[in-house]
């Protein structure tokens, strides 16, 4: 049954080792079980028994010798006296989901299997030599992702692992972008991308302190279905905005599922931007994609790199004085980072920065190179948070959270004639050119 626990007495499972020449059948059997209180209830709990699992364990060198001198090669090995009772427990996961877009599907369900301390390492060798695969944390997450549920903590922005593993990411990518020359980097001011590497969440709900965390996922049933219904049919009940026009209303962010129409494939920090009319009527026209919008790109744009950051914005200079203040900029920076050594320049990364220089730095280049921020022609209404290619559907598709505010503000386009899910533009952070996609409440 699902989300059934199994309290389960296994023996040594290196004495149960499978060798790579034998077959391995599977035999589907009904599982006669019922449910019941009693079914959670594990020795594995127990102090007592989890202290005696340990200390009788067997040296895995033992093991080893007593298999050595087996008669017969491949033989069960039999330990006697010396095989202990190890209490283990199953908890049966069942992901079975229902999306606005595909069928029911078990994607991602299985086992979970927990062991005493001191024998994960025992029963992970013996899943191995019985056909199991291992799978780290990129595969976990893209099995969430294929099986259609969150993966912690990338999909929960609002909380605190969530938060540093977003900080980690872009600390990540600057570097990987720092390490480029000048001549190589991408310029993201313009494509008019103010956040390449990051998910600016308080910008979409209008903090006035970029690093504040005040904002939230909702994540009540009842009104996340007020507001897929309302994407669906936004000319309905109009005291729903009403209701979600409160102070507390304002900083929600709601998750939502992608799916592109036709071509592309959204990627992390991809902007979910609101479509305009005639965005709308070319995507009418021409259903099957040919004719996306792209991004006009911005004039005196410039992107540096300023204290280990990205800074990303429009300047106010003719270009012949950008140029000038550019090369003025790197003067600097080559000043702070001290002169050549043993041939070789010093490395940002390896050596940080003088902390009165960097704080020098910024007020420079702010003054020589006068940037204002640069903004998008497409209103940004969400960032994705997962994306790529999906197998299972054949088709791009994505997960990423949006402003409540600005879904309900004037109502992401629908097709009143067909009942479609809402229309929205992604882009992703290295290119110019939109694509339309479906969004949905997850």
């Amino acid at each position: 049954p699902v989300g059934e626990s199994d309290p389960v007495g296994e023996g040594d499972p290196l004495e149960k080792m499978v060798s790579d020449t034998a077959r391995i059948t599977h035999e589907l059997k009904a599982f006669p079980v019922l449910p019941s209180p009693t079914l959670s209830y594990s020795p594995l709990w127990s102090s007592a028994h989890s202290k005696e699992a340990t200390e009788c364990k067997i040296p895995e060198s033992f093991i080893n010798k007593v298999r050595s001198q087996r008669l017969v090669q491949r033989s069960p090995l039999d330990l006697g006296a010396l095989t202990c009772c190890i209490p283990v427990l199953l908890i049966h996961q069942n992901h079975q989901t229902a999306s606005t877009y595909t069928q029911l599907t078990h994607s991602g369900s299985g086992w979970d299997l927990i062991c005493p301390k001191g024998w994960a390492m025992p029963f992970f060798v013996n899943l191995i030599y019985n056909c199991a695969h291992v799978c780290g944390l990129e595969e976990l997450e893209r099995s969430a992702f294929e099986s259609g549920n969150l993966a912690f903590p990338r999909d929960f922005p609002d909380s605190e692992a969530g938060r540093n593993a977003s900080g980690e990411t872009r600390t990540a990518l600057e570097e990987s972008y720092i390490r480029k020359p000048p001549a190589k980097r991408v310029n993201y001011g313009k494509m008019a991308v103010p956040a390449p590497f990051q998910c600016s969440w308080s910008s979409l709900v209008n903090l006035a302190e970029p690093t504040s965390t005040s904002y939230y996922v909702l994540r009540s049933i009842r009104d996340l279905k007020l507001v897929d219904n309302y994407l669906r049919h936004p000319v309905g009940d109009a005291s729903l905005k009403d209701k979600f026009s409160t102070e507390y209303y304002k900083k929600a962010l709601v998750t939502v599922n992608i799916r592109m129409t036709s071509r592309g494939c959204p990627s992390p920090c991809s902007m979910i931007c609101r479509p305009s009319q005639s965005d709308l009527a070319s995507y009418f026209a021409d259903p099957k994609g040919h004719c996306c919008p792209v991004e006009p790109a911005v004039t005196r744009a410039v992107s540096l790199v300023e204290g280990g950051s990205i800074v990303v914005g429009r300047s106010r200079l003719t270009n012949k004085e950008i140029k000038k203040a550019t090369r003025e900029w790197h003067k600097q920076v080559k000043k702070t980072m001290g002169s050549k050594g043993e041939g070789q320049r010093k490395s940002p990364l390896l050596s940080p920065p003088p902390a009165a220089p960097s704080a020098n730095q910024e007020t420079l280049a702010s003054e020589m190179l006068q940037l204002e921020e640069v903004k998008p022609t497409r209103e940004v209404i969400g960032f994705v948070t997962f994306g790529g290619f999906r197998h299972q559907n054949g088709i791009g598709e994505g997960v990423g959270h949006c402003s409540l505010s600005r879904l309900l503000e004037r109502g992401v386009a629908s097709n009143s004639h067909s009942h479609t899910p809402s229309l929205v533009l992604i882009r992703t952070s290295n290119s110019n050119q939109y694509r339309f996609a479906t969004i949905s409440v997850h």
